[in-house]
């Protein structure tokens, strides 16, 4: 899901993927149907919290928003994502 700011252009995003579906590209596509939704409908940033020990939540981020920027704060990664840098 995500969540539109105050600034509606931008949202934050949330993705859980159940322990035993994980590493079959669950979260990628779940991923690619939010952007492609959101980007429809005006959002051009997605934002978010990964915790710190889950590199590879980041990595897929990191693989499909290569504009993505982030910043470690209190052991969580805090990330922009642009969605017109999408990669599917």
């Amino acid at each position: 899901m995500y969540v539109r700011g105050y600034r509606g252009c931008e949202a934050e995003l949330a993705i859980v993927v159940e322990d035993g579906w994980r590493s079959r590209g669950i979260g990628r596509q779940l991923l690619d149907v939010l952007a492609a939704k959101a980007a429809s409908r005006g959002v051009h940033l997605f934002t978010g919290s990964v915790l710190g020990e889950n590199r590879r939540a980041l990595g897929a981020l990191v693989a499909m928003f290569p504009g993505m920027q982030y910043e470690v704060r209190d052991g969580a990664y805090q990330v922009r994502a642009p969605l017109r840098e999408v990669v599917t």
